[in-house]
């Protein structure tokens, strides 16, 4: 596992020479939980124990963060606690995008340049070159003269490939065929560790356990009733209630089905403390600061299909805490307790099951088909303007067809405008924007601005109502700029300061240039954010 041949990309080697402080910690260890309220540390706090209780006591809570752009996705939300930057910056504006040049959708950490190392599929062609920035991870290579270990897992390749940045030695995802698989950008054989790793765990229906209750039932007495009409089947097997025998799920459904199940996290765990064994204790003894990224998924999935009130979710949430203090105690041994940082966040939250809140709760909200929203908008541009000027509809832009945008003698800016007045009878549209009006506002359109970057967005900008989603019956979703989806948690661990809860409202981008700070190192380019003075 020694540092690959190839240089940072991109990255200017003059600021290798820059020396980082004298009582540096041993290593940064970064956190992602995707799909986390922060509201979870307040509902499940009493049943933590292990991983979560450690870090609750232990660490800076900030209590009241948020994100400041939307789409609230899972790669905007990784590339910018990694960056400090804005997605107009780190150019991750959503999990994939439309290229109006290309004519094609652009999957955020898609290369055609690279191949799949570990797999025949193409789950492997993966890279960092659409991250447009450095990250955290990148200045510590370059402050160290390239000789930081840097590594990254997760399930998800945009939840391992991103945190990484430009710089990462390793980084592996889950292909469900195959294990833990990385790519050409990295390496060009699958190191030994991993292929063993993957042998061990090539069973996954034996490596499971049927899901039950983690603790006494009682104890989810707050959630909705276990078997409910709002939360989806597993795999389609009739079934949306405890036991789960998860193996015969695995064995029907096949392994991707294990990311839907706490065990999901549990090999991410299992793979993290994999790498920490391999990495040779002679790169971490130096005095260059080392790097690891873990990214829990499986939150994600099981938060998309239950919703945030199911006992899945909770579930899900009181073994996570299991498998962070095993995380803890590994770092434990291998750096030293007190001789690492480690921070905490998460990619987005999530919004309420619309069909929960609009029939027991009474709220006027509801799911919405995304078919049926661009059926009416296009049926209705063509009674406005006669044509069709709709090119693609991403969820929240719309990209027009400048070809026939010209045939009417019509610019973007005269078009979206027309269709801004028209669209104001949706009832589930809250406000829509210019790419004009987004560019030269800083007032409601400033979190739009935020992920606006000129050749991967769209002419049209478009902004639901509270609690409106493009989504199901079952489980539910995220992406806005509300509440719902913007708070999440963000912990700092580590640090010689007092453990603290602090409620003033921060930024997920205020993480980074905190961590630059305490680490003496460059800023990244496009860090956004303010130093949170708590950790310093």
């Amino acid at each position: 596992m020694g540092k690959p041949t190839r240089k940072i990309v991109g990255i200017l080697s003059l600021l290798a020479s820059i020396p980082t402080f004298a009582q540096q910690p041993k290593a940064v260890i970064g956190i992602t939980v995707d799909q986390m309220k922060a509201e979870y540390l307040e509902r499940f706090e009493p049943y933590f124990k292990e991983g979560f209780r450690r870090l609750l006591d232990e660490s800076l809570v900030y209590r009241n963060n948020h994100y400041s752009h939307v789409p609230t996705y899972t790669a905007p939300g990784h590339a910018t606690i990694f960056t400090g930057a804005q997605p107009t910056d780190h150019g991750i504006i959503a999990n994939d995008w439309y290229d109006p040049f290309q004519k094609r959708m652009v999957y955020c950490v898609e290369d055609s340049t690279v191949e799949s190392v570990g797999s025949d599929s193409d789950n492997g062609k993966m890279s960092p070159r659409n991250l447009l920035t450095t990250s955290l991870p990148d200045e510590i290579a370059l402050s160290t003269a390239n000789k930081s270990y840097i590594g990254s897992a997760s399930i998800k390749d945009r939840g391992a490939i991103l945190p990484g940045g430009h710089a990462a030695d390793d980084a592996y995802w889950f292909s469900p065929d195959d294990g833990f698989i990385t790519s050409t950008y990295y390496h060009n054989e699958l190191p030994e560790w991993v292929a063993n790793f993957n042998t061990n765990h090539s069973d996954l229906a034996a490596y499971v356990e049927d899901w039950d209750y983690y603790v006494d039932e009682e104890a989810y007495a707050s959630c909705l009733a276990n078997d409910n009409s709002y939360e989806a089947q597993i795999a389609r097997n009739g079934q949306s209630g405890f036991p789960y025998a998860t193996s015969d799920l695995i064995k029907v459904a096949g392994p991707g089905v294990i990311r839907v199940t706490p065990w999901g996290n549990q090999l991410v765990t299992d793979f993290a403390l994999a790498m920490l064994n391999a990495i040779p204790d002679t790169l971490l003894e130096d005095e260059a600061v080392d790097f690891l990224a873990f990214s829990y998924s499986s939150t994600d999935y099981i938060g998309h299909a239950f919703g945030p009130r199911s006992r899945e979710v909770m579930d899900a949430y009181l073994r996570l805490d299991h498998e962070i203090g095993r995380l803890l105690e590994a770092l434990d041994t291998k750096f030293g307790k007190g001789n690492y940082i480690l921070f905490l966040s998460a990619d987005h939250a999530v919004a309420e099951n619309p069909a929960h809140v609009a029939e027991e709760i009474g709220l006027p909200v509801k799911s919405h088909s995304g078919a049926d929203i661009e059926s009416e908008m296009t049926d209705l541009a063509i009674d406005v303007l006669g044509f069709n000027p709709i090119e693609k509809l991403q969820r929240d832009q719309i990209h027009f067809n400048r070809t026939k945008l010209e045939e009417h003698n019509m610019t973007a800016e005269e078009c979206a405008l027309i269709l801004q007045d028209a669209f104001r009878k949706f009832d589930w549209l809250s406000h829509s924007y210019t790419r004009n009006q987004i560019l030269s506002s800083s007032n409601r359109a400033a979190t739009q601005r935020s992920s606006t970057l000129d050749r991967r967005s769209g002419d049209l900008f478009l902004e639901m109502r509270d609690n409106h989603l493009i989504y199901g019956r079952t489980g539910s979703s995220h992406g806005s700029g509300y509440t719902y989806d913007t708070h999440v948690p963000m912990i700092i661990y580590g640090t010689d300061k007092p453990a603290a809860n602090i409620y003033r409202k921060t930024a997920v981008v205020d993480l980074v240039p905190t961590l630059s700070f305490l680490l003496k190192i460059p800023l990244p380019h496009s860090a956004f954010g303010s130093v949170l003075h708590e950790a310093l």
